[in-house]
């Protein structure tokens, strides 16, 4: 599974925290942790996954009954889910909060390590969140919003308290739906001149699928920085960036990116000058009109420094036939469904 993927996006006006009651799907049996007995007759966790998905579950519990979060937390049972994401939100009761949306959740614990003992300061648990997540509009009765993505995670404790609760529930939760409300800031920026793209060009009449690059989109931004731990959610993690440029309208002038492995971000950007911060030193683009695109690859440097190197057209292609497009679906060789995804809801 990508570091993160759209597969749907028909998000059309703003939507804010107060407007989205978020169904997060759980079951007894998920939210009840395998046990065992020690020599000495105390009750341990059989194991750490079964472990850390109870503490998760007991977290959104404790969200759903925390009135000071903006997201309504709505713990629903698993059984409730159907392969329409539509049949399932019309499945549920009654909004409690009769907000327009209803963010359903299919979440999980995955890739768990950690420290070999926990006694020296503290047990140090790594694990990715798995997230699928599907948004319903009730009042129009459609599907806008379908997307799944990893988060790496951690926690530094052996017990549930009041920190590690909401690392795993509220928080974690809210960040896999940053996407969903980030597209307020984004329709600004396609308003003014940062307009969202894709990589592949997409008309047949002009070229064979996955043979060329969409000369529309003007600024490629490739994602290559893989890491060498053993740990398997060490690929989703991103690489944060911002664009700036002065001569844009001052609400859109500065926006950001965080670009997992294997992503990249295509835009169609107004002619003018642009810097972009992937480190201290702003790197310096000029987008010129009918000029030639300006394609740049990232990737880990010595001690851990992001290289930028600009690219010609073949090795973007390249790139783009095995990576997906952070910001728009888009059909590439690593896609959804080119590639099958273990999704959930495979129907609008």
């Amino acid at each position: 599974m990508p570091a993160f993927e759209l597969l749907l996006r028909e998000v059309t006006q703003p939507i804010k925290n107060e407007d989205i009651d978020v169904v997060v799907f759980m079951s007894p049996e998920e939210c009840t942790p395998a046990t065992t007995k020690n020599l000495f007759g105390k009750v341990l966790a059989a194991d750490n996954t079964s472990m850390l998905h109870s503490w998760t579950c007991r977290a959104l519990m404790e969200a759903a009954a925390d009135p000071t979060q903006k997201l309504a937390f709505i713990p629903t049972l698993s059984s409730v889910k159907q392969p329409s994401a539509l049949a399932t939100a019309q499945a549920l009761p009654a909004s409690p909060t009769g907000r327009r949306y209803a963010a359903l959740v299919d979440w999980h614990i995955e890739n768990v390590s950690s420290t070999s003992s926990c006694s020296f300061i503290a047990c140090v648990f790594s694990f990715t969140m798995s997230s699928e997540i599907a948004v319903v509009d009730r009042l129009d009765n459609k599907l806008i919003w379908h997307s799944i993505q990893n988060i790496p995670n951690s926690i530094f404790s052996d017990h549930y308290d009041e920190k590690t609760g909401p690392a795993m529930g509220a928080q974690a939760i809210s960040r896999a739906l940053t996407p969903v409300l980030g597209e307020n800031w984004a329709q600004l920026a396609d308003a003014a001149g940062v307009l969202r793209s894709t990589a592949l060009e997409a008309d047949p009449a002009i070229a064979p699928p996955g043979t060329a690059l969409n000369t529309k989109a003007n600024l490629v931004i490739f994602n290559d920085y893989s890491n060498s731990s053993k740990h398997s959610s060490d690929a989703y993690v991103g690489r944060y960036y911002s664009l700036k440029g002065q001569h844009l309208p001052k609400k859109a002038n500065l926006t950001f990116y965080n670009a997992v492995y294997r992503s990249y971000v295509a835009l169609q950007l107004v002619p003018g000058k642009y810097d972009i911060s992937f480190t201290a030193e702003p790197y310096g683009v000029e987008i010129q009109a009918g000029g030639a695109p300006v394609y740049l690859r990232l990737s880990k440097g010595m001690f851990n420094k992001t290289n930028v190197d600009r690219i010609d057209a073949g090795e973007a292609l390249a790139l783009a036939l095995k990576s997906t497009n952070l910001l728009l679906p888009e059909a590439t060789p690593a896609s959804h469904p080119q590639r099958p995804r273990p999704v959930f809801w495979t129907q609008p």
